[in-house]
């Protein structure tokens, strides 16, 4: 019996070892392996706070003539209403009126999800003149601050030598 205790009592801290202790043993690595992990994490918001801060600051020492055409090249709005002016004063510098203009949103990709910054819109129009006038007014679109890409155009003569042409343009905006 005197050695019997002993060797119970070795086996009950064996078995008390095996069953309670072990398990609180692992969970405490596993919260310390997920306190490393969000640490980790912290420290990178931390980083990407001071970049966007930088950057801010950058922003801000843009003189304001830059930081306007950097706003109409890629708005953080999509101003459909601006858009519509911006072409129609584009239009009347050549004699041709924009006429039926309608805004509709950029057909969306059904395979995923839109991870991307950015989104878009189509804006449809016709306007009427010669062809000299429309590659004129084509080319100042092209250069002009907003960022557009023309997705469509057709368009139709009349006798008197005017063709009417209907033109589709995208435009972005960021999210």
């Amino acid at each position: 019996m005197r050695f019997l205790f002993p060797i119970l009592l070795i086996i009950v801290a064996v078995l008390v070892f095996y069953f309670k202790t072990m398990p609180l043993l692992q969970s405490v690595t596993l919260a310390r392996a997920d306190a490393a992990t969000v640490n980790q994490a912290l420290d990178k918001a931390r980083e990407l706070l001071k970049v966007r801060d930088e950057k801010q600051k950058e922003l801000i020492n843009f003189p304001e003539d830059v930081r306007l055409k950097l706003e109409k090249f890629l708005p953080s709005t999509v101003d459909n209403v601006r858009l519509i002016i911006d072409l129609i004063s584009l239009g009347e510098k050549y004699g041709m009126t924009i006429k039926n203009p309608q805004v509709a949103p950029s057909p969306k990709s059904s395979v995923g999800s839109d991870l991307r910054p950015y989104d878009s819109v189509d804006l449809t129009f016709t306007t009427t003149g010669s062809y000299e006038l429309f590659q004129r007014f084509l080319a100042d679109l092209e250069r002009s601050l907003r960022l557009t890409d023309v997705t469509s155009l057709t368009f139709s003569s009349f006798e008197k030598g005017d063709y009417e042409f209907s033109v589709t343009v995208r435009t972005y905006w960021l999210k």
